[in-house]
């Protein structure tokens, strides 16, 4: 490979997220902000990080898989650019650990935990204390490729979150868009504008194992339900946070702005 990857500029990539950048610029003109930098990141996304979307970061690029793939393949922007996220970790934030203190009471439940990170060997240290080891499945790593299906095989995706470190969850969407229904906490940040209570899933109380293990039982029990909010989910996911749809209104508020 030619390291074209590195090489191309943004506008060169994505005329449109390179003009919607330069509207940011105008609108923060003069205005002082911090910014971040990845020596790694390709040209393009180091463009963004030094642009006014100081929320637009880069973490471990260029992804593994790209090594590998055709120079088409990576130039498949509407589907390779929307993949650069940050892979599933984990980390105390994420609250495994209550819904490991749920599970004793919610009995029909069966638990996949996918990702690596530093709360992996206490919460399997934690899995055996339960007694849950054959309940408990810690899968590590999955690829984009195969996610799908584990979302698809789910009854129920859980994100038992404990601190307003999850501030929105991406993979809420995920599983929005494959039809499973969400059990979420309210941690007061994005997640429950994500999943709506009791349309979409359910949203409990944070740090709160009586509140997961009830709302477990109660889901479980209910395959109905549980069908009516799969449909919910996709709608949702289509209707909310399709590419398209968030691009416009960025756009829209944006001129909205410089307007004002």
């Amino acid at each position: 490979m030619n390291g074209f990857l590195f090489e191309k500029h943004l506008s060169e990539l994505d005329l449109d997220l390179d003009k919607l950048t330069a509207l940011e610029g105008e609108r923060q003109a003069r205005r002082l902000i911090m910014i971040p930098s990845e020596s790694s990141a390709p040209l393009a996304v180091r463009e963004l990080l030094a642009s006014p979307y100081t929320n637009i970061y880069a973490e471990g690029y260029p992804r593994a898989e790209t090594r590998t793939m055709s120079q088409a393949e990576i130039l498949d922007y509407a589907c390779q650019l929307g993949t650069y996220r940050r892979h599933s970790d984990l980390r105390y934030y994420k609250g495994v650990q209550f819904l490991l203190d749920a599970l004793p009471q919610a009995p029909a439940a069966r638990l996949l935990i996918i990702g690596t990170g530093p709360m992996a060997e206490p919460w399997q240290a934690q899995t055996l204390g339960l007694h849950l080891a054959d309940r408990v499945h810690f899968l590590g790593d999955i690829s984009d490729a195969d996610l799908p299906a584990y979302y698809a095989a789910a009854d129920l995706f859980v994100l038992p979150a404990c601190a307003r470190s999850e501030a929105f969850g991406v993979v809420q969407l995920e599983a929005l868009a494959s039809g499973t229904p969400i059990l979420s906490t309210e941690v007061g940040t994005g997640t429950s504008y994500v999943n709506q209570d009791g349309v979409t899933g359910r949203v409990v109380a944070a740090s709160d194992s009586q509140a997961l293990a009830a709302a477990l039982r109660a889901l479980l029990a209910d395959p109905a339900r549980l069908q009516a909010m799969s449909a919910a989910a996709r709608q949702r996911a289509a209707a909310e946070f399709s590419l398209p749809l968030m691009v416009t209104r960025i756009e829209t508020l944006y001129r909205e702005l410089l307007a004002t």
